[in-house]
């Protein structure tokens, strides 16, 4: 550790605030900021995803989901407050390189490493924060495989007779795979060309994350139809819970269109989420008019029901893991 760099005291970390957006409405920054814990908090339902392969199910994806929120908290509440005992006073004018808003490196949180260990340490655990960042970006492949075979077995997509193939080999969806990852490659290149179209593209995954959250929750104030886990529940606290839920994924969805920088009238800070996500909507409405609405039925429940809608075996292995994991 360099000496050279004081540490900040808990006080100033509570207390203190910095604001760079150009807007000078303290609450407006306030509902803004909160974007950035947004996409922290996204993904705990991680462990839904792998309920079809679990043992006793109905414990142990429950359980999974709680464990990860507390870790995640945990462990992000350790790192973030490091990082801040760390990071110089922001309000002090400070044209040096070591200045965490005026570095060359490509995040803040780079440059605080530097001033903290030095260039081999710093290079040490961006390495590692990148290796955490490739093995999510994986995970998240797995995911959005796991759902397009979910829809092409219900036959949602255009070619979902090839998609939701299953090899008998491997016994896993391989050409609905090898689609998103070649999505995924495809989303990669768009950089090269446009860094801002890409920002926009991916700003809208947040966007997408609150607005999942909050559509069952507000079913299940809505419908009534919901069945309690008999291990899992709130009970009289459930509805009450679950209206503060979709309440804050509802008014957060909302600061996610909001402009983060003034002036917005340049292509870096204006908040292209207002222009993509009705974009991506207007997609989903052609889509489901014109194509969806004659091929999807919703969700295969039955074994047997789908052997006579679909005659062929790839999704009875599926369904049969889904029975086991169940059990």
């Amino acid at each position: 550790m360099t000496s050279d760099f004081p540490k900040q005291s808990i006080g100033w970390i509570f207390t203190s605030t910095f604001n760079d957006s150009g807007f000078t409405d303290f609450p407006y920054v306030v509902c803004t900021g909160t974007l950035t814990l947004l996409f922290g908090v996204a993904g705990y339902e991680a462990s839904a995803h792998l309920a079809e392969e679990t043992v006793n199910t109905r414990v142990a994806a429950p359980l999974g989901m709680i464990f990860n929120i507390i870790t995640t908290c945990a462990f992000g509440f350790v790192y973030l407050l490091i990082l801040l005992i760390n990071t110089p006073d922001l309000s002090v004018d400070d044209d040096s390189p070591n200045n965490v808003l005026n570095t060359n490196y490509a995040t803040a949180a780079i440059q605080v490493f530097v001033n903290c260990n030095g260039k081999r340490t710093a290079f040490a655990m961006t390495a590692l924060i990148v290796v955490m960042a490739f093995m999510a970006g994986l995970a998240n492949m797995t995911i959005t495989a796991r759902v397009g075979f979910a829809m092409a077995r219900d036959g949602a997509f255009p070619g979902s007779p090839w998609l939701k193939q299953v090899n008998t080999f491997t016994k896993c969806p391989v050409n609905m795979v090898a689609t998103v990852v070649v999505i995924c490659l495809l989303l990669l290149l768009i950089p090269l060309g446009n860094e801002y179209a890409f920002a926009a593209i991916t700003s809208i995954a947040t966007i997408g994350f609150q607005a999942s959250y909050a559509i069952p929750l507000v079913l299940r104030l809505t419908t009534g139809i919901f069945e309690q886990s008999p291990y899992f529940n709130l009970g009289s606290l459930s509805v009450p819970m679950t209206f503060v839920a979709a309440s804050f994924l509802i008014i957060t969805l909302v600061f996610c269109f909001f402009p983060q920088k003034s002036p917005i009238w340049t292509v870096e800070d204006f908040p292209w989420t207002i222009v993509v996500t009705p974009g991506f909507g207007l997609i989903g409405l052609f889509y489901w008019y014109f194509y969806a609405q004659y091929t999807f039925s919703g969700p295969i429940t039955s074994l047997n029901a789908d052997t006579e809608k679909r005659g062929d075996g790839s999704v009875a292995t599926a369904l049969k893991l889904q029975e086991i994991g169940t059990v």
